[in-house]
């Protein structure tokens, strides 16, 4: 009988290139798949089965073009067959070196191709690879405890120990135990620790940690490897290259089993006959195991767990009668005050029903009030306020309450918050050294109110409103505005600016808008003399100067033709008042009369009026330019309002032609000339009124003639 061959596809070669991790291309004819059939067992003539380990694992014949060929013929036997898989196994094992093929096939877990190796002396197993990784390291970190098993066995025991010493050449620098502590692998570990020493079971890998610390670096599972481990001795008092030991590594990630597996006392016991307290008959609170805490950050299990928001970690360190609530990190800061700062609610609940003191500071003074209202943390804020003896006018270290701090950082619902909560207080006589959380909110005649209004306002008469407005937080002084009881709108700092000048000062146009509409006297002066006008002049905050006072109907005609010098269209209707009309402002009149009375108003030593302030600030712009906006801008504004005043707006400003109307400009229009020079004094010293030096015979610029219909053009 001939023999029979298999049905094949119609094929001229193979490819493997359809599998992208197998960067390999084999080609092969099928008509010479009958010669190897040669090579297979028995010479059956049915598909056979292909064994990669009869070929792979023969020792070498010493004739590389006999082996080449025989390779050949059974990988187009096995292609041809449809063992795809052992094509490219084969294939992927073909060309590498004997070491090289037994890290393989430890990775694979190829039991049997290992044996091969270690029987045939070609395997290196204490060689390493790429990785820095020998055949123990590799076996511990795949799991594969057969094959670390096969290992062990065929390893004198005299040998064991050094070898099992070895370090990966490559960071972390791990054990094979360190390997199998990372994969938490019981099997991988109760064979390692039956050949280890104590020293051996506490090495440290290149980050400090121990096989135990690793097996509790892991928010779940890890309970059979941790019991192993703690079994046979591994230590408990250890810390890593972060100063943490394995109770704040389980803690932090986490991990409520091994806490719990922790906190038993046969691990507490270890502790303290590792610290070497075991002799004492009460050992004090801080050394406890459970109150360990790093080298360098003071950190304990308990901070660990308040930082990470490990609620339920939390529950079971706090049910440690030794537990230390108040634990301070090399800051002073307490578990409290970082649970505020991450807004970690459940975490802040806890250790406020377990009695942590709200009241301590860190070394910048700031308590827990502060941290969570520097960050606007409204849940974490609702629960601080409601203990009874919180210091709500505690000051860092910059005097700042936590009031000031949530107003600097606009956190609007926080200022709200810590101001209602001063606000009751008040109303309901609550004193501020109650001794408990739970106490009733009973009044006591003896109150101390002005502590409570400290929160809000300090000796200097800086206040929340003053620092909102300096840092132009515009929805914090909506809010603030609100509490007239506790707040004055128009109180002053110790340099006499009111809110109202500081957002002046410092542009904040938001801001000053609000306080306007809100009612802010805009004629009070600070200790210079100046009015929030000559402020805002002064610095050239051109913005918020022509957002107060240009209205609509003079704002198109004061960007095209005074900034851009284009040629305006006919200025629109105007009307009377702005929507930055104060609330008790019923007319636009008396509006503009107000904005007319500022813009002549004289302050400081030489009586300056905001234009003075303005032109003399031209010459102080950086790389000597003269910037003329800002007093333009005034000139202009000066102008427009004192027409508005007179009655001349009913008309459009379309008034060029009028003799009346060019009269007035001589006398309205202001002082700064097209070289910016320094306004003129009199002879006494004085400044000449900008709005009254002109020449009367000047050409203001102004041309009916250019346009029909009477337009404005360009000022010179």
């Amino acid at each position: 009988m001939s023999k029979m061959k298999p049905d094949k596809p119609n094929l001229d070669y193979l490819d493997l290139q359809q599998h992208p991790d197998e960067q390999v291309v084999i080609q092969m004819s099928l008509k010479e798949l009958d010669l190897a059939m040669d090579f297979i067992p028995n010479g059956v003539d049915t598909t056979p089965s292909f064994d990669t380990a009869k070929v792979t694992l023969s020792p070498p014949s010493g004739n590389d073009h006999v082996e080449s060929a025989q390779s050949e013929r059974l990988i187009r036997h096995a292609a041809g067959a449809g063992h795809y898989r052992d094509v490219k196994k084969f294939v992927k094992t073909l060309h590498l070196a004997p070491e090289e093929q037994l890290f393989l096939m430890i990775e694979e877990g190829d039991l049997e191709g290992v044996k091969g190796i270690l029987r045939a002396g070609s395997g290196v197993p204490l060689s390493f690879n790429e990785d820095g990784l020998n055949c123990w390291h590799l076996a511990a970190q795949s799991g594969r405890h057969l094959i670390l098993g096969l290992l062990i066995e065929q390893t004198p025991p005299e040998n064991l120990a050094p070898i099992l010493e070895r370090k990966s050449t490559q960071f972390p620098f791990r054990t094979a135990l360190h390997y199998a502590a990372a994969n938490v692998n019981s099997k991988v570990i109760n064979l390692l620790v039956l050949h280890q020493t104590i020293e051996m079971l506490n090495a440290v890998d290149g980050d400090g940690n121990t096989g135990l610390m690793i097996a509790c670096d892991r928010s779940s599972g890890g309970e059979q490897a941790v019991e192993i481990l703690l079994q046979k001795g591994a230590a408990v008092s250890t810390q890593n290259g972060q100063g943490y030991n394995c109770l704040m590594i389980a803690a932090s990630r986490g991990n409520v089993e091994l806490v719990q597996r922790l906190l038993n006392p046969d691990v507490g016991t270890r502790y303290l006959s590792e610290k070497r307290l075991i002799g004492m008959t009460e050992p004090q609170r801080h050394q406890m195991f459970v109150n360990a805490s790093a080298d360098g950050t003071n950190e304990t299990a308990l901070y660990q767990a308040a930082a990470g928001d490990h609620w339920k970690v939390l529950k079971l360190l706090m049910s440690d009668r030794n537990i230390i609530v108040d634990a301070r990190d090399w800051f002073d800061r307490t578990p409290l005050m970082i649970a505020a700062v991450k807004g970690n609610l459940k975490a802040v609940q806890i250790l406020l029903m377990c009695h942590a003191d709200v009241n301590l500071h860190d070394k910048s003074k700031r308590s827990s009030l502060h941290a969570a209202a520097s960050l606007g943390r409204s849940k974490v804020l609702f629960e601080l306020l409601m203990v009874d003896n919180l210091h709500l006018d505690g000051k860092d270290i910059k005097k700042d309450t936590a009031l000031d701090i949530a107003c600097q950082n606009g956190h609007s619902d926080a200022v709200r918050q810590i101001l209602d909560s001063i606000k009751l207080r008040i109303e309901r006589k609550l004193p501020n050294n109650e001794e408990s959380r739970g106490s009733q909110m009973t009044g006591d005649k003896d109150i101390d109110k002005k502590k409570l209004r400290g929160a809000c306002t300090h000796e200097g008469g800086r206040n929340c409103l003053h620092i909102a407005a300096f840092h132009g937080r515009a929805e914090v002084i909506q809010t603030l505005v609100g509490y007239r009881g506790l707040l004055d709108i128009d109180s002053r700092d110790g340099q006499r600016n009111t809110a109202l000048l500081l957002a002046a000062e410092g542009g904040h146009t938001a801001a000053f808008k609000l306080l306007v509409q809100s009612g802010a006297d805009m004629f009070l002066r600070n200790a210079e003399g100046y009015t929030c006008l000559h402020v805002a002049a002064k610095s050239g905050h051109d913005d918020l100067l022509r957002a107060f006072l240009i209205d609509e109907d003079g704002a198109e005609f004061l960007e095209r033709a005074l900034l851009e010098g284009e040629e305006p269209d006919r200025p629109t209707t105007p009307r009377l008042g702005t929507d930055w009309m104060p609330k008790d402002s019923s007319l636009g009149h008396t509006w503009n009369v107000v904005r007319l009375l500022l813009l002549e108003e004289t302050g400081g030593e030489l009586a300056y009026t905001p234009l003075h302030l303005a032109g003399m600030a031209t010459e102080d712009r950086e790389e000597g330019r003269k910037r003329k906006e800002t007093p333009r801008l005034l000139m202009w504004s000066y102008l427009i309002l004192a027409l508005k005043v007179r009655g001349f707006s009913s008309q459009s400003f379309d008034l060029t032609r009028n003799d009346e109307f060019q009269s007035l400009v001589r006398d309205l229009l202001s002082a700064v000339n097209a070289d910016g020079e320094r306004l003129p004094l009199n002879a006494d010293g004085t400044v000449i009124h900008p709005y009254r030096w002109i020449d009367r015979n000047a050409d203001l610029g102004f041309s009916g003639s250019r346009r029909s219909g009477m337009g404005w053009s360009r000022c010179q």
